[in-house]
């Protein structure tokens, strides 16, 4: 009777975080390339922005869509995280390169992180301080960013 089960069945459990992990990493780094394409390269050097006034002329007039553009790659670092997390606690993985992942992750999510926020606040405020003049100029070579 026990041979007729499928060998899924038989999976350790410490194996379903992991699987979840994986699935919902799979997710939302969908998720973030979507928001990429549609909130963020408009904003972005070498995005749908022609030039930069109209750059600029997009991070003035949708601020919020810039942030929330940011979300899911934000999320995509802590699901990176629980991702080495889940592989630390599945038995079957070798635990020094599970614990390796797990520290190479974090000191990767540290810098990348700080940069996001520093990328979504102050260097969108600076685009738009110093770049304003040039805007009102039309003078789109002025203050390339």
């Amino acid at each position: 009777m026990g041979d007729s089960l499928p060998p899924a069945y038989f999976a350790p459990l410490a194996a379903r975080p992991l699987e979840r992990v994986l699935v919902f990493n799979f997710l939302i780094h969908a998720a973030a390339m979507a928001s990429m394409a549609l909130l963020l390269l408009p904003g972005m050097p070498g995005g749908h922005a022609p030039n930069v006034v109209d750059r600029l002329a997009y991070l003035g007039n949708h601020p919020w869509l810039w942030r929330l553009g940011w979300l899911p790659w934000q999320i995509t670092a802590l699901t990176d995280l629980l991702l080495g997390i889940a592989l630390l606690r599945t038995s079957w993985v070798p635990r020094v390169p599970a614990l390796l992942t797990v520290l190479v992750t974090v000191a990767a999510i540290v810098p990348d992180q700080c940069g996001q926020f520093l990328w979504i606040t102050r260097h969108q405020q600076h685009l738009l301080r110093v770049s304003r003049p040039a805007c009102v100029r039309g003078d789109a070579d002025a203050r390339a960013a």
